[in-house]
């Protein structure tokens, strides 16, 4: 992925001063998407657009989850592989 760029303007002094800004957004080398640059935002894109890559998986019975959020296999083991005391092992 490439960083964007966009210029500032000011017009506080009598000459015009450009500066560049951070870098807020970043272009997918892939599609050309311009996404957040945002952890979260990044691997959200690559999993819809460009592949379905294991994030999580179960333990107990081998499922996958390709989604970023991490309570859908929370909730998993909670209902399908709780501890005899009712407790859950998340590791």
């Amino acid at each position: 992925m490439t960083y964007t760029q966009k210029p500032a303007v000011s017009t506080t002094g009598p000459e015009r001063v450009f500066r560049m800004k951070d870098p807020t957004k970043i272009t997918c080398d892939k599609c050309q998407e311009t996404i957040t640059m945002n952890r979260t935002n990044m691997m959200y894109h690559a999993n819809t657009r460009h592949g379905k890559y294991i994030l999580f998986s179960c333990k107990a019975c081998d499922r996958t989850y390709t989604k970023i959020a991490k309570k859908d296999p929370m909730k998993h083991i909670q209902s399908k592989h709780p501890n005899p005391d009712g407790s859950t092992n998340y590791i």
